[in-house]
């Protein structure tokens, strides 16, 4: 077996056991308490049901805004 074989067995091995305890992300189902709203509570656009699904209630484009205008008081 190459040392590259090898590496990528240490790798996947690592990777493994560092996500074998991560949680499965939250699904809800729509009537669930927590299922995200129909519409962006920002700008009021349709929501994707995959994001309803894990209770977001902004939109991508919103949430985009949102997380570039709380880090740029990070810098």
């Amino acid at each position: 077996m190459s040392a590259e074989d090898q590496a990528q067995q240490v790798e996947l091995r690592e990777w493994e056991r560092n996500n074998a305890s991560r949680p499965a992300p939250v699904k809800y189902k729509p009537g669930d308490h927590g299922y995200g709203p129909a519409h962006c509570v920002s700008c009021d656009d349709d929501m994707h049901p995959a994001r309803r699904e894990h209770g977001f209630d902004l939109c991508v484009p919103c949430k985009t805004i949102a997380e570039q205008a709380g880090n740029q008081y990070a810098r």
